[in-house]
């Protein structure tokens, strides 16, 4: 999706199915690339702002949503949603800032599968290129 009224683009994808024995069903996470091309985000660091406050923005009353940075990537967060519904969500984000636009490379998941599915999201990571 390509939004020019925002300044930014959305690619996104699927993973395979995986079963979660904590929700007790088949799960599809999600990988999204999104990009920014916004005057206000000049560094990595107002990018993770500016991307909270789009969580937040599209949250409903009540949710909480906790974001925190990765001791071993400082480039890299860790979400942790959890709607008033009781939903939970895990994400993991890695933020890049280049040629005057913003990254983000965010897989979501639950907590029964996130940890399943974490790796295949590394290795997706790995093969990026900003360029």
């Amino acid at each position: 999706m390509n939004d020019t009224i925002h300044h930014m683009a959305i690619a996104d994808w699927g993973l395979p199915l995986v079963y979660s024995e904590l929700e007790k069903v088949e799960i599809e996470n999600s990988v999204s690339i999104v990009a920014y091309k916004r005057k206000e985000i000049n560094s990595v660091e107002e990018l993770s702002l500016f991307e909270y406050a789009r969580y937040m923005g599209n949250s409903n009353r009540g949710d909480e949503i906790v974001m925190e940075v990765d001791q071993v990537n400082p480039d890299a967060r860790f979400l942790h949603i959890t709607k008033t519904t009781g939903v939970k969500f895990r994400a993991k984000q890695y933020l890049v800032f280049k040629d005057n636009t913003g990254y983000v490379v965010t897989f979501m998941a639950t907590p029964g599968t996130y940890d399943k599915n974490l790796n295949a999201f590394e290795e997706f990571y790995k093969n990026v290129r900003f360029e």
